[in-house]
Order: C-alpha cells, then structure tokens, then sequence
C-alpha cells in the first residue's frame, strides 16, 4: 500500500526506515564513479497547512535534521 500513515515517536525514541540504493533507482545527476565521496546527509519533513489540517489539528510545519558527514563507497 502507498498511502499516507502516521507512526507515533515517544520522546527520546527515533523510528529508522531503511533505504536499499539498487539497481533499479535512477540517479540524477549522476554520482560520479570514485571509491570513496564525501556526503552531507540531512532529513527534512515538512507539512503544508490545509483547511482539512485545521479542521482536524494535524500539526503542520517543518522540521530539519542537523546534517549528517558520511562517505559513500560504490562496491
């Protein structure tokens, strides 16, 4: 099913999705081929206000991660 959930973070919890980068993901522009690239990784998720959010108090905002410093190795 591809449709909107909620999922509920307790304070101090966190919720991790995992993300597989295969073969099948089209990549634009292109991650140029080296063995190692440095990378900032940061999440942001954001809610745009709607009269359906007002109505229903569903929070609306935006919030960002502090960024992330990771190397991605191509195998």
């Amino acid at each position: 099913m591809n449709g909107p959930t909620t999922d509920a973070i307790e304070p101090g919890e966190a919720q991790v999705y995992v993300v597989h980068l295969d073969e099948f993901w089209e990549i634009q522009p292109p991650i140029p081929k080296t063995d190692e690239m440095p990378i900032t990784l940061k999440a942001i998720y954001e809610v745009s206000p709607t009269p359906e959010s007002k109505q229903y108090a569903v929070w609306t905002g935006r919030l960002e991660s502090h960024d992330y410093k990771f190397s991605l190795r191509q195998w």
